[in-house]
């Protein structure tokens, strides 16, 4: 599946819980880092709506 990515992909995102499994094994095939986006941002704790990593300005 990494072989689909983009080559100038900097971030690999998925969407919290259904997601997580699949980033976690292409971040770790790639060396991409890894971040989990949120429907709504937490009430509690950190409150992102992101976590992991910075997404700004990636692709």
């Amino acid at each position: 599946m990494s072989d689909l990515l983009p080559k100038d992909t900097d971030i690999i995102v998925g969407l919290e819980l259904g997601g997580v499994p699949l980033v976690t094994a292409l971040s770790l095939e790639t060396g991409l880092p890894a971040a989990f986006i949120r429907k709504e941002a937490k009430t509690y704790g950190t409150c992102r709506a992101v976590e992991g990593q910075t997404v700004a300005g990636k692709t």
